[in-house]
C-alpha cells in the first residue's frame, strides 16, 4: 500500500506520514497523548460499531499504525488552525492499488472536550453515511483509524476507513537465526508468521547500516565484526496493506573460526649441522601462514622459515615448528606439530691408524682410535679383509691368519655416547705381508 498526499497540505509530510507512504507499517510509539487519543478513539468506534450492528454489518476494528497516521493527520490539522474542515472528504489522498470506494477520510473540528468530541464525531459519522451508497459508517470496511488533537477549545478529529485486507497481518515478528560470527550465515525464521502469497523482501543492516536489500540469508562479512544485525522482513501483495514486521536484533558479530587448521608436521634427520623442513598442510582457503621454530617450546631467533638448519644449542633439545595462520575477520590459530624425539650432537673424530707386528701369519694387528671430541661412551670394532668383514674379528687387536696375506686390511670403529648420532670411521688400507 502507499499513500500519497497534496503538496499544498503544510503537515502533510509528518514522520509517521512518510513511514506509511512508503509502504510500511510500524506499531507506534506509545506516549500520554497518544494513549488518551487512542482511548477516545475506541470510544468513537464502539458507538459506530453500535450503528452498524443495527444495520447487520460486522464491526470495524482500529488498527494501531492508522490510528497513528490519522493522530499525525490530527496534529498537523490542528498546528494549522484549521476552520473550514468539518465534513471534508480529502480528494487529494488517494491510496494505491486504487479501487474506488475502498477509502474514505473524514476530517472534524468540534469545541469542546473529550466528551463533546465523541458524542459529536459519532453523530456526525452516522449522519454522514448512507445505507444505499454503502458508504462510511455503513460501509464495508475492515478497519478504522481515528485522531484527535486538541488545540485550545477545539478538538481536531481526522478520520480513515479502509477495506485493505488483515490477511497479510500478523502480531509475530520473524527471528534471525544463526550464529553471528564471520563466515556464518544468518537465516530467516519466520517464526510461525503466515503469509497467503504476496512477496517478501528481507531488509539487513548492521548498526544502522545497510547490508543487504532483498535477500536472505546473509552470510556475516569481516567489516560486520562488532556490530549487531538487524532484519526488517516486509511482505506486499498486490491489494492488500503492506506490512513490515522488525525481528530482534543478533547478538554483536564475533570473530569466525578457521575451518581448517592441521597440525603440521617436522621431517629430516634430527641431528646437529641437519636440517628440518615443516609441512604445513592445507589450510582453509585466504590464510597466510608464518613459522616459528622451537627449542624445547622456546621460540628460537630468527628461525621463521620453512626449513631450520640445527645447531649445537639444539642437541638434546626437542625441536618443534608453530605454524600461525592469520585471516581477516577470523580469530588467528597457531598449530605446532607433534614433539620429535631430541636433536643428537655429533662426533668430531680422526681417521684411526692401525699397525703390524710382523708380515706373516699370526701377526697382530693394533688400532689407535685417536681423540674423539667428546669422547665416546663405547667404542666397536670390525676388522675388514678387501672390504669384506671378516668372521668374529671385533676386538681392538686382530690377528693376522693365512687368507691375509698379500690382502688389504682395514678396520671400522664406532663410537656411540648418549645424546649423540653414532659415528663409524674406517682407517686407512694396509696391505699385509708378501706371498714370496
Amino acid at each position: 500500500m502507499t499513500i500519497s498526499f497534496s503538496p499544498a497540505r503544510p503537515f502533510a509530510a509528518l514522520t509517521a506520514l512518510a513511514v506509511i507512504a512508503a509502504g510500511v507499517a510500524f506499531a507506534p510509539v506509545a506516549t500520554a497523548s497518544a494513549a488518551s487519543a487512542s482511548s477516545q478513539a475506541s470510544s468513537i468506534i464502539s458507538k459506530v460499531n453500535g450503528y452498524r450492528s443495527s444495520a447487520k454489518l460486522a464491526k470495524v476494528k482500529t488498527q494501531n499504525d492508522l490510528n497513528e497516521f490519522a493522530l499525525d493527520w490530527a496534529e498537523g490539522l490542528a498546528k494549522a488552525k484549521s476552520t473550514d474542515i468539518e465534513d471534508v472528504d480529502y480528494e487529494s489522498i488517494t491510496i494505491q492499488p486504487y479501487i474506488t470506494g475502498e477509502a474514505v477520510y473524514k476530517a472534524y473540528r468540534v469545541k469542546g472536550g473529550s466528551s463533546t468530541v465523541i458524542k459529536s464525531v459519532a453523530s456526525k459519522l452516522k449522519a454522514g453515511s448512507s445505507k444505499s451508497d454503502k458508504t462510511f459508517v455503513y460501509g464495508k470496511f475492515n478497519y478504522a483509524g481515528i485522531g484527535l488533537k486538541k488545540s485550545g477549545s477545539y478538538t481536531y478529529a481526522f478520520i480513515f476507513f479502509t477495506k485493505l485486507s488483515e490477511k497479510l497481518q500478523d502480531s509475530k515478528a520473524p527471528r534471525i537465526s544463526g550464529t553471528a560470527a564471520v563466515g556464518k550465515t544468518l537465516k530467516v525464521d519466520m517464526n510461525g508468521w503466515k503469509v497467503g502469497g504476496g512477496t517478501r523482501d528481507y531488509s539487513w543492516t548492521a548498526d544502522n547500516s545497510s547490508v543487504s536489500e532483498g535477500n536472505a540469508p546473509l552470510v556475516i562479512t569481516p567489516e560486520l565484526v562488532g556490530k549487531r544485525i538487524r532484519l526488517v522482513v516486509t511482505v506486499q501483495r498486490e491489494g492488500y496493506y503492506t506490512v513490515a514486521r522488525i525481528a530482534t536484533a543478533s547478538a554483536k558479530v564475533v570473530l569466525g573460526t578457521i575451518a581448517t587448521t592441521p597440525t603440521p608436521k617436522v621431517t629430516g634427520s634430527r641431528v646437529v649441522g641437519e636440517s628440518l623442513l615443516a609441512t604445513a598442510g592445507t589450510w582453509s582457503s585466504g590464510t597466510e601462514l608464518s613459522y616459528q621454530w622451537k627449542r624445547d617450546g622456546v621460540a628460537i631467533t630468527d628461525a621463521t622459515s620453512l626449513e631450520y638448519e640445527q645447531v649445537a644449542a639444539d642437541r638434546g633439545k626437542k625441536i618443534t615448528v608453530t605454524v600461525r595462520g592469520i585471516k581477516p575477520g577470523y580469530k588467528t590459530v597457531s598449530k605446532t606439530s607433534a614433539s620429535p624425539s631430541a636433536t643428537l650432537g655429533v662426533f668430531t673424530a680422526p681417521t684411526p691408524e692401525t699397525s703390524v707386528s710382523g708380515s706373516t701369519a699370526g701377526s697382530t694387528f693394533s688400532v689407535t682410535v685417536g681423540t674423539w671430541s667428546p669422547a665416546a661412551s663405547k667404542y666397536t670394532y670390525q676388522w675388514y679383509r678387501d672390504g669384506a668383514a671378516i668372521s668374529k674379528a671385533t676386538a681392538k687387536t686382530y690377528v693376522t691368519v693365512a687368507a691375509d696375506v698379500d690382502k688389504s686390511i682395514t678396520v671400522k670403529v664406532t663410537g656411540t655416547k648418549t645424546g649423540y648420532k653414532t659415528l663409524s670411521v674406517t682407517s686407512a688400507p694396509f696391505y699385509f705381508g708378501t706371498s714370496s
